[in-house]
């Protein structure tokens, strides 16, 4: 099954529901994030503070810095999260499957 869905300046994008269904639940982007030495062992190394390594996510994962809503909500899940690692695996998978991402990058 193909889905058709707008994009940006009202350009139309096509994808396949297994394509969909594998970023939301399929193990190989959990895999990649879950990845020893990856980008976020290099956040957690480099960033100066969790608000900095949500800045650097949104910028590497979208190309925007992150408005002030975005920046609460990510903190709130890194906080909720059992370790720094697990909180920033959850803010870049969710960056990963949202939709700015999959249609705009």
């Amino acid at each position: 099954m193909n889905m058709t869905l707008p994009i940006a300046g009202g350009a139309r994008s096509r994808t396949a529901m297994p394509q969909v269904f594998q970023l939301i639940s399929g193990p190989i982007v959990q895999e990649l994030l879950m990845r020893p030495c990856n980008r976020i062992d290099d956040l957690i190394s480099t960033a100066g503070s969790d608000e900095d390594a949500v800045k650097e996510m949104f910028v590497t994962t979208l190309g925007r810095e992150p408005e002030s809503e975005e920046t609460s909500h990510s903190l709130s899940l890194i906080r909720a999260a059992a370790d720094l690692r697990s909180g920033l695996e959850d803010v870049m998978w969710a960056l990963i499957n949202s939709k700015e991402f999959l249609f705009r990058r």
